[in-house]
């Protein structure tokens, strides 16, 4: 059983909410780069000492988004758990997805692929093979080779790597064109395309 969490633990967590939600807006009003510590703490209400108690640095927020996004990846598998189709676990995990980045909006998404670029790690989080996303495909993929849903003459690494190298690009092209299309739209008809090239036929 899980400890309840007492009244400095609830606090602490309040206060991270805070600093992490006013980061985000305050990013996505102004700009990353104009954006200081002591913006994000005054709009939360708290001191340039507790943001550094919850994070190391304004990059680190975005590390934080992509996390809790991991956890809504969960859910929406949950969600779709009783499907019997590979197919529709992955297009509705996936367009969920990004009906849920969508909400950011192009130019904080433009930000975030930046940001992870310019790091100095060899992978960045975003890409990371353990990434929670990366995880659930690879787990419906391989019960759509099992149940011979899916084509048999590519491993489910190569079918793993196909999807999500259409689902990160577009995301690229979204930011590159700043929104110039229906992301949740295009999204999933790219994807039901995709994944209708990787089912076997039963014709």
């Amino acid at each position: 059983m899980s400890k309840k969490l007492n009244s400095r633990q609830l606090k602490a967590l309040e206060t991270k909410k805070a600093i992490f939600e006013s980061a985000l807006k305050l990013f996505k009003e102004k700009g990353f780069e104009n954006v200081l510590i002591e913006d994000i703490t005054t709009s939360a209400g708290t001191s340039k000492g507790s943001f550094y108690t919850y994070f190391k640095s304004k990059d680190e927020v975005f590390i934080e988004y992509y996390k809790s996004v991991d956890v809504l990846y969960e859910n929406f598998l949950e969600e779709i758990k009783g499907s019997p189709s590979p197919e529709e676990k992955l297009i509705y995990v996936l367009t969920k997805g990004i009906k849920h980045l969508e909400q950011l909006g192009p130019e904080i998404l433009t930000i975030v692929l930046l940001n992870q670029l310019s790091h100095n790690e060899k992978t960045p989080f975003v890409m990371n093979e353990n990434r929670t996303i990366n995880k659930i495909v690879k787990e419906i993929v391989e019960e759509g080779l099992a149940n011979n849903t899916f084509r048999q003459d590519l491993s489910s690494d190569e079918l793993t790597f196909l999807i999500l190298q259409y689902y990160k690009g577009i995301y690229l092209d979204w930011c590159l064109l700043k929104g110039g299309f229906n992301f949740a739209e295009v999204g999933e008809s790219g994807l039901r395309c995709l994944i209708a090239g990787m089912t076997v036929s039963t014709k």
